[in-house]
């Protein structure tokens, strides 16, 4: 299971951030449609392909000035998967992928500039199809520490914003069903301790006279995991997860409300 002090930091951090929310004095909900390009690389594997999906959001600055943001969203899709058995033989196969994520940030607005920190977690599931395919899950629970620029459009007429953020890994797991492929051995459940995330953002976003602001939105999202903790799963050999990299780059297209 994930580590249990990640865990506990990470209920701690998120009840703490709730806590500090006064009464709203305004909001924006955004709803997006996503496409993009999905590339995950380890040592011998390589797995990439296009994923498609949905986000939501909901931003609120407060009579105090400070302001909250909640968002989450889904991609999913089928990608290539270039790799070998443990054997060190090549296979070559397709993958069925979601990837879920959600989060809570607590912004400082000054001017068009916030600085905000706040909490994520992270959900990858893969399925390896074909002979010997399994199953198998990633989860990361994160500290994103960010700065945007801009605001959300409310009057008429063009608007931007960018956003930049930095992603503390506070800890996660990959489990892989590996009894699925091969039943004479149990799952592996391999703790992570160390690694980071990059996210950036650029948005043009336009709104009438009346109506909502549509957005369209370029992001790139980055991961570099360190290898993981070893588990035993019934070889006379503990396993690992590889260090590992995956790069998400895509479109948003939707309206904020």
């Amino acid at each position: 299971m994930v580590d249990p002090k990640a865990g506990g930091r990470f209920g701690v951090l998120l009840a703490a951030l709730a806590g500090t929310a006064p009464a709203a004095a305004e909001d924006v909900v955004t709803v997006e449609a996503m496409a993009a390009d999905f590339r995950y690389e380890e040592p011998k594997m390589e797995e990439h392909g296009p994923l498609f999906g949905v986000r939501a959001e909901w931003w609120d600055r407060y009579d105090t000035g400070k302001a909250i943001r909640v968002s989450g969203g889904v991609l999913a899709g089928g990608t290539d998967y270039d790799g070998v058995t443990w054997g060190g033989d090549p296979v070559e196969t397709d993958t069925d992928d979601a990837v879920l994520w959600g989060g809570i940030r607590h912004g400082w607005p000054s001017g068009a500039l916030e600085p905000y920190l706040g909490l994520g977690v992270r959900y990858w599931r893969q399925t390896l199809n074909g002979p010997g395919g399994y199953d198998r899950s990633h989860t990361y629970f994160y500290l994103p520490v960010g700065l945007s620029l801009g605001s959300p459009q409310r009057g008429p007429g063009w608007g931007w914003r960018a956003r930049a953020e930095y992603r503390h890994l506070l800890g996660g797991m990959v489990v892989s069903e590996l009894s699925d492929a091969d039943p004479r051995v149990e799952d592996a459940r391999n703790d992570l301790n160390n690694g980071l995330g990059l996210h950036g953002e650029v948005t043009v976003s336009y709104r009438d006279a009346d109506g909502p602001a549509w957005n369209l939105s370029l992001y790139a999202e980055y991961w570099d995991l360190d290898r993981s903790d070893y588990d035993t799963i019934g070889l006379p050999d503990p396993v690992s997860e590889p260090a590992n990299e995956t790069t998400v780059v895509g479109l948003r297209a939707g309206a904020a409300f």
